[in-house]
């Protein structure tokens, strides 16, 4: 009887919100479809050493505005409630930050 009791008194987990339900799908089918393009790139991705480093300064320049772009972009998503898109949008600018970093032409005072 006490087992029986025991069962009964355990509290069952509450069911997500319909909207949580959707946020999970979306993000799950929005994970599929980054892996598939990542798969992709990174199947044909190379190795290329420019001939020249006379661009370096547009080089540059491209990747500070691809990361200020994405940056903007993240605020817009976030302040429309599309928190997915937002992230997403935030992880891009974080890469080309990273990227720019590590080539050595961005830096962050």
């Amino acid at each position: 009887m006490s087992r029986i009791r025991d069962v009964l008194s355990r509290k069952r987990r509450p069911r997500p919100a319909p909207h949580i339900i959707k946020m999970c799908e979306e993000l799950r089918l929005r994970v599929e479809k980054y892996l598939e393009n990542a798969k992709t790139l990174f199947e044909n991705l190379d190795i290329q050493i420019p001939e020249s480093i006379n661009r370096i300064d547009e080089i540059a320049l491209e990747f500070h505005q691809m990361a200020i772009s994405y940056y903007r972009d993240a605020i817009h998503f976030y302040e429309n409630g599309e928190y997915i898109n937002a992230l997403a949008a935030l992880e891009y600018a974080e890469g080309w930050l990273d990227a720019g970093k590590r080539l050595g032409i961005l830096k962050v005072r």
